[in-house]
C-alpha cells in the first residue's frame, strides 16, 4: 500500500496441509525455522482443528501462517517497474543476468549481463 503497486493483495493467512504423515515433520521444522529466524508465530493444527474450519479431508494436520497473504505477481512486478521509472531509474529489457556476485551486507552486489555490469545496494 505504501507505493500503491495495485498488486491485488488478498487473503488472511495460509494453511499448509500435510497429505502424508511424514509431511508433519517438515511443517514442524518450518514452524521452528520461522520462529527462530524471523520471530514469526505459526500454529500447527491437528486434523480435528482442520475439520472445525471446514478442511476435513484426508489430512494429517497443517501449519497455519496467519500473516501470509497473496498478490498478483504480474501486477506487483509492473508496479515495481513503474516505481523505478518514476524514480528516474532506467530498466533494460532483454538483458539476462549471467553472473551475480554477492558481497558483504550493506555493500553493492554486482550483476553481469551480456551488455555490461550493474551494481545494486541492498538495505
Amino acid at each position: 500500500e505504501t507505493h500503491n503497486t495495485d498488486a491485488d493483495v488478498m487473503g488472511s493467512g495460509e494453511i499448509e496441509l500435510a497429505h502424508k504423515a511424514n509431511r508433519m515433520d517438515d511443517l514442524r521444522q518450518e514452524q521452528e525455522f520461522l520462529g527462530k529466524t524471523f520471530d514469526h508465530n505459526t500454529y500447527v493444527l491437528a486434523p480435528a482443528q482442520l475439520a472445525e474450519i471446514g478442511l476435513s479431508g484426508d489430512f494429517h494436520g497443517g501449519l497455519h501462517n496467519p500473516d501470509r497473504v497473496w498478490s498478483s505477481s504480474l501486477k506487483y512486478a509492473r508496479g515495481l517497474a513503474r516505481l523505478l521509472r518514476d524514480g528516474g531509474i532506467e530498466i533494460f529489457g532483454n538483458s539476462p543476468v549471467t553472473k551475480w556476485e554477492k558481497h558483504v551486507r550493506w555493500s553493492p552486489s554486482s550483476h553481469l549481463t551480456g551488455h555490461g555490469k550493474s551494481q545494486l545496494r541492498h538495505y
